[in-house]
């Protein structure tokens, strides 16, 4: 039944992709640009962007600017129920974005309120407030997913003052290990934003007041059961973690002391921290007795995401931050954050005996709509950000365009579920 509803939700979107997101339609959006920094700048003048969502794919966009208080309305717009709309705007360098809202009535109106701050280029605004290290041993090699905790204190949002590109400004750096393979990133780190330096690279997405984290991970290859790298700190930082699967691996870590063995979501990890620890500090850690290496795995990192973000999260609210019994509330962020992840995968594909013509077709679009019920059970259960969730979705609905495209089954197909 659900890959029929997917199917028929499927055949939906093609259907609207004729459909022009702004129609003579009942809708208006009434909205306000509220600068929430004391004292802050006026918000007169402000242009502001409504963009159109059919789903989660982004159709179309169109413009207006504030009044003197910072008001703006968009009219005549579409009430299908499929369609939501997202206010956002670029204020002194930084981008910010409402609630998405959608209309349930033929003529309605929607109040939105768009937050924005000042922007400030001085880089105490920031600190670090933890920085994690979480391992697994597999697939050929020592998988690290690290987690860094920003926090802004102020009331002003940072942008950063180095230039690294055309309109671009480093607002947090990053240096993987000597040797680290397959690099990726997580959560708010987006390769949109994201510049390489070197042998490392720098975000240049601004950090709005409160709190953000970002993730990235890479594999380590080793030799034998022996592994030594080192990591140096790009930032000063409140506290520094490093969880060891306690699988009989022996681990020695500069500076961090061992807190011995902690359990988090059926795994035991030895917990190594260290307070206080101010940048260009090496971090060196030798692990011995590792399981005997192969050929580094291809795609192993997609596979620890899944089990290491949800780690991740509960390790550093545990033994750095405040416990929460609710997320934190996210803030109006071009690239908003929600639970910490890496990268989630969508589709796990099955090893098959060849297949031929449209018999091929039919099994990668069954693969491609449970990848798409994959992601969406994935947003909805806040472990994929949105702006990830959408681009990867969007991804996926192009691919089932061009698959339907190739094939003229689509009717039959939905028959028989």
């Amino acid at each position: 039944m659900r890959r029929i509803v997917m199917w028929l939700a499927a055949l939906a979107l093609l259907a609207a992709f004729a459909v022009p997101a702004y129609a003579d339609g009942g809708g208006t959006i009434q909205g306000n640009v509220v600068n929430a920094t004391a004292n802050g700048g006026s918000v007169a003048g402000v242009e502001v962007t409504l963009t159109a969502y059919f789903g989660q794919t982004e159709r179309n966009k169109v413009t207006t600017k504030t009044d003197a208080n910072g008001n703006f309305q968009f009219t005549g717009l579409d009430t299908n129920s499929n369609y939501s709309y997202e206010a956002g705007t670029t204020y002194q360098k930084a981008d910010y974005t409402a609630d998405r809202v959608s209309f349930s009535g033929s003529n309605e109106t929607k109040q939105v309120t768009l937050k924005v701050y000042d922007s400030t280029d001085k880089a105490d605004a920031v600190k670090a407030s933890a920085k994690q290290y979480l391992l697994s041993f597999g697939n050929g090699g020592v998988q690290v997913s690290e987690t860094l905790v920003l926090n802004n204190g102020t009331d002003k949002s940072y942008i950063g003052s180095k230039e690294v590109g055309p309109d671009q400004r480093e607002t947090s750096r990053y240096l993987p290990p000597s040797g680290a393979k397959n690099v990726q990133y997580g959560d708010t780190l987006m390769s949109c934003c994201v510049v390489q330096q070197g042998a490392g690279f720098v975000d240049t997405m601004a950090i709005n007041p409160g709190e953000v984290q970002k993730i990235y991970s890479y594999a380590l290859p080793y030799s034998g059961t022996t592994l030594s790298f080192t990591s140096v700190l790009q930032q000063d930082v409140d506290q520094v973690q490093v969880l060891v699967p306690d699988t009989g691996a022996k681990a020695s870590i500069s500076g961090l002391a061992n807190h011995g063995s902690q359990t988090l979501q059926g795994v035991n990890y030895q917990v190594f921290s260290a307070q206080k620890m101010p940048a260009n500090t090496n971090i060196d850690v030798k692990l011995e007795n590792l399981p005997t290496s192969g050929p580094l795995g291809e795609g192993s990192l997609v596979l620890i995401a899944i089990g290491g973000a949800a780690l991740t999260a509960l390790a550093v609210a545990f033994y750095v931050l405040r416990k929460r019994s609710q997320p934190a509330p996210r803030p109006a962020h071009a690239m908003p954050h929600g639970a910490p992840y890496s990268y989630y995968p969508v589709s796990k594909k099955e090893r098959r005996a060849p297949a031929a013509g449209a018999a091929l077709l039919e099994l990668e679009r069954r693969d491609v709509l449970s990848a798409m019920a994959n992601l969406d059970d994935a947003f909805e259960a806040g472990q994929i950000g949105r702006k990830e969730y959408e681009r990867l979705r969007a991804e996926k609905k192009r691919r089932l365009t061009q698959l339907m495209q190739k094939s003229g089954e689509e009717p039959e197909a939905i028959r028989r579920g």
